[in-house]
């Protein structure tokens, strides 16, 4: 151990001291520093960019709470925000425990936006936060990809349509959460059910009740492959597909139109077959309709 970590590690090092020794590269010291009872608060407050988990574990932590209120917030801003008026906190910074805790009742509603979002905080937490006054809040609990299903579930009923939005988006959710938010009265909420890679062909027919919805290339693709399965179900061969297609829909127009895709569709599952293939067909069903869609 060099005389340096010594020094910085011996609790009765003076303050000037420690911030002599902070001018180091060397890692080992700075942490040191970091968790030295000794040391200033707003030394810490600089080191609490790299040395977050040490400043927990400092025998002064509780008392510099005490006496700087602060403290949590000088960190947040100076470390965690994009800039001192309100900027966002990289949801991917990792935060310990000790600073989440505290976040989590924090008076500052961006510090508690700052927990909400941030993918290393507890489910316990999220559930909390889930509950919060601030709108602000609420969402980034709806947006953050490891929230729970049971607490999206709970968002999918916010009062706020950009929340429920959220909830819709998040890959995380459950189907039965999207069939509720696939009726919702928010078309930007309705929008976003069709961006989750979760909603199927159940919920694609509840979106199609909203004639002023369109469908993105992500929802063609489901039906791509839901009407795909249904071809092969009844053995049908390209040539019969694309027949079909051009004597029962294009003949309306030069394209097919979202709702006449989910038509086609609705037509192929109600045929009845006790045809069962013994092999897949080689063809790809979006090969057939691509020259006929409308591009989105």
């Amino acid at each position: 151990m060099s005389e340096e970590l010594k020094i910085a590690e011996n609790i009765n090092t003076p303050a000037e001291r420690l911030r002599e020794l902070s001018k180091t590269k060397e890692r080992e010291i700075l942490a040191a520093i970091a968790k030295n009872p000794n040391t200033p608060p707003d030394l810490l407050v600089e080191l609490a960019g790299e040395y977050l988990d040490e400043i927990g574990f400092n025998p002064a932590l509780d008392l510099i709470l005490f006496e700087n209120p602060n403290f949590i917030t000088e960190i947040f801003f100076k470390h965690f925000s994009d800039d001192h008026k309100g900027g966002k906190v990289y949801s991917g910074t990792k935060l310990p425990n000790w600073f989440l805790k505290l976040g989590l009742n924090h008076p500052y509603p961006l510090i508690r936006d700052c927990i909400a979002q941030n993918t290393d905080t507890p489910a316990n937490y999220l559930e909390k936060l889930a509950k919060d006054e601030d709108r602000e809040v609420r969402l980034e609990v709806a947006r953050n990809e490891n929230t729970p299903i049971h607490i999206l579930e709970k968002l999918a009923e916010d009062e706020d349509d950009e929340v429920r939005s959220w909830v819709a988006y998040n890959k995380n959710n459950s189907v039965c959460a999207l069939e509720k938010l696939a009726q919702d009265k928010s078309a930007r909420v309705r929008y976003q059910v069709a961006n989750n890679p979760h909603t199927n062909s159940k919920i694609i027919k509840l979106l199609f009740e909203d004639r002023s919805y369109s469908i993105n290339n992500k929802t063609i693709e489901e039906m791509e492959e839901a009407i795909e399965l249904e071809l092969k179900r009844l053995d049908w061969t390209e040539e019969k597909a694309r027949k079909w297609i051009e004597e029962r829909i294009a003949q309306i127009g030069d394209n097919l139109s979202n709702e006449k895709f989910f038509e086609f569709w609705q037509y192929l599952k109600a045929i009845e077959s006790n045809t069962y293939p013994t092999s897949l067909r080689k063809y790809s069903f979006s090969s057939i309709i691509f020259e006929f869609i409308i591009p989105i």
